[in-house]
């Protein structure tokens, strides 16, 4: 046995003097084309892929992937879509289990819109382009562990908008499909997470005010729960690691005149712990929010003044006080979605209309150096001791002895970089805990553990022999 040990210094925070550096700004078109960035994520070595719809031809949207590597330069691009009559609306981009790519959306066949998902291998070459339901948007994606799909977004129906929940099994079969929100209402839903009973937790806007529903696994309603002193809308939510999730969006204030960034913090009922508006002399808007490595949230968006806009990000604590706040961009600028890396700092998608072609964009953020450590050197301590079996037969099985209460993320890699196990990703407790991973599944071969706690990364080789 061998023992990987990770050094950290326990962080408490306080104030940030300044927002962390920006480590570089780039922008991307496909082909030359107007470009818009409304997907992002980070693959494990470091590079990301963006996506969203490009300009083909007037009025017509064809779906793009674009690769760029850790420093932003671009890899590789390629176009998915591009059937006559359809223009590919796509919003929202994950990674498979298999490597590759997952674009949903909707598309706009001579004028009528049905749910849009396009599969495609790690190249960004399409496997699979299929729509479903007819009058149906999609804001929200995850793969489930048996290969499915779950989405959300809204669903028309006799010309009414209601929130859409469905699920798409592994041979691409629409399994089930539920809308929700009252007649007379406009509903929609933005986003949603799966909890561990697999219940869906999924926030979005009814009547003009934040909503959100809770459902068990097959889309049947928990309860629903409206915020009718709030006028705005929650257009995301995540888990805290902490317990209870974050949901981030806008509240509009004197409406419609002004309009502040949202941040609520809940627990399973749907009941408030906590919420906050986050605004300057100008409107602030969030569009996505995501908890930080060390705790805490940061959250990107749109700060407007007047008929001008630009990229807006900031980071709060983990009870919602302003960190530090930051603009980004020209004029007619914003930012969609965030990601805190588990190599340190964030990046941040979004797109430049202030550009001509409108580009997609991406920011890389370093971590913050503003935001101190309580106490002093002598504080630094062992945070994390991984216990392993190696060689593996049969099952890997693996101790973490934590020395203090901190978010884990553990997953098993392949020599190609490839994830093929996500062991976990949680706010773990000091003390010893212990894991396996059933490895007979796995070919005979050479893995790599990757263990991240507080933003410190390592990893440990483990051979597995079946």
């Amino acid at each position: 046995m061998r023992l990987l040990t990770i050094l950290s210094c326990l962080q408490s925070l306080l104030l940030a003097d300044d927002p962390p550096q920006m480590l570089w700004s780039n922008n991307y078109t496909f082909m030359g084309n107007q470009t818009w960035s409304v997907g992002l994520v980070a693959l494990d070595d470091g590079s990301f892929v963006i996506s969203g719809p490009t300009l083909s031809s007037p009025g017509d949207m064809d779906a793009y992937l674009i690769a760029v590597n850790s420093d932003g330069a671009e890899i590789w691009q390629n176009s998915v879509g591009g059937l006559d009559g359809h223009s590919e609306m796509v919003s929202e981009l994950i990674q498979t289990s298999s490597g590759g790519f997952l674009q949903a959306g909707y598309d706009l066949f001579n004028g009528d819109g049905s749910a849009l998902f396009i599969w495609t291998d790690s190249s960004g070459d399409s496997l699979l382009y299929r729509t479903y339901t007819e009058g149906s948007y999609v804001s929200g994606i995850a793969e489930k562990a048996n290969g499915s799909t779950l989405v959300s977004g809204r669903l028309e129906l006799s010309g009414e908008w209601f929130g859409w929940l469905g699920e798409i099994d592994s041979s691409r079969a629409m399994i089930w499909s539920k809308h929700f929100g009252p007649p007379g209402a406009e509903t929609s839903l933005s986003d949603f997470v799966v909890l561990e009973n697999n219940d869906i937790l999924s926030c979005g806007f009814s009547n003009e005010s934040p909503y959100l529903v809770r459902t068990n696994s097959i889309g049947d309603t928990l309860w629903t729960k409206t915020y009718p002193d709030v006028s705005g809308s929650f257009n995301s939510i995540e888990p805290d690691p902490a317990g209870g999730f974050i949901v981030a969006g806008y509240e509009f204030l004197n409406y419609p005149e002004n309009c502040t960034a949202y941040l609520a913090h809940i627990n399973g009922f749907g009941e408030t712990d906590w919420d906050y508006n986050y605004s300057d002399v100008a409107d602030w808007s969030a569009n996505d929010v995501t908890v930080c490595l060390d705790q805490g949230f940061i959250v990107c968006g749109t700060r407007t003044s007047g008929e001008d806009s630009w990229g807006l990000v900031f980071r709060t604590d983990n009870e919602g006080s302003l960190l530090w706040d930051s603009e980004f961009g020209d004029i007619d600028d914003t930012l969609h979605e965030s990601i805190a890396l588990s190599s340190g700092g964030y990046c941040i998608s979004g797109m430049s209309r202030s550009l001509e072609p409108d580009a997609a964009w991406l920011v890389r953020l370093g971590t913050e150096t503003g935001i101190e450590s309580q106490g002093s050197e002598d504080d630094m301590k062992s945070l994390l001791t991984v216990t392993s079996s190696n060689p593996s037969r049969g099952s890997l099985s693996f101790e973490l002895d934590l020395s203090a209460d901190t978010r884990v993320i553990v997953s098993l890699h392949d020599l190609t970089g490839r994830c093929v196990s996500n062991v976990t990703d949680e706010f773990l407790t000091i003390g010893v805990h212990s894991f396996t991973i059933p490895s007979a599944s796995f070919p005979g071969g050479v893995y790599v553990l990757r263990v991240d706690a507080s933003g410190i990364g390592d990893s440990e080789t483990i051979v597995i022999v079946n």
